[in-house]
């Protein structure tokens, strides 16, 4: 008889909106342990009879930028061995009505997106990098009331450039594509 061991359950949450599930497809994985991850109907990814070690859990989605996670088993408690992993969304997120969002892509001067390009702004919730398809978002906290934000971006190899976008309290803005030289 096999005696089947939850060794962990770890539940993705959406890091806007914690309390809901998290949107579209979500994917968990690791490259270092070749058992299955099951996907269960409650939201759970379930791991089974795996090795109490230390490892890397990869997590991402459709909507979700793709993070690594160390988890070390020898941490987790056995009698309730539950996480939750908070995902950062990507840019093509539904962010919710209300939020103050500029969005963008950075590309060079081949046309051709720039990932990893910093933008930072004042009195945004945090800086951000861009993605591998150039594309960005700046969520600004609900205190920020200007009416106008200058996007300072720099990337090794490009002059540092700066853009002033208008916003619209509460709405998302699609900034103009920002080249980079």
């Amino acid at each position: 008889m096999v005696k089947t061991i939850l060794t962990l359950a770890v539940m993705p949450k959406d890091d806007i909106s914690p309390e809901k599930k998290v949107i579209g497809d979500v994917f968990l994985n690791t490259s270092m342990i070749t058992k299955p991850i099951i996907k269960h109907s409650t939201g759970y990814f379930l791991l089974l009879n795996f090795p109490k070690v230390k490892f890397i859990l990869t997590v991402g989605g459709a909507f979700y930028k793709q993070e690594d996670f160390s988890i070390d088993f020898t941490s987790i408690d056995r009698e309730h061995p539950f996480i939750d992993l908070f995902l950062q969304p990507k840019a093509n997120y539904p962010f919710p009505e209300g939020m103050t969002i500029i969005k963008g892509k950075i590309i060079d001067s081949k046309y051709m997106p720039v990932p990893n390009a910093s933008i930072k702004v004042k009195g945004a919730v945090s800086d951000n990098i861009s993605q591998e398809d150039g594309s960005f978002f700046i969520r600004f906290n609900t205190k920020h009331k200007a009416k106008k934000s200058t996007l300072n971006i720099v990337k090794d190899g490009y002059k540092p450039k700066k853009l002033t976008v208008s916003l619209i309290i509460g709405k998302t803005i699609q900034a103009q594509t920002i080249q980079l030289t």
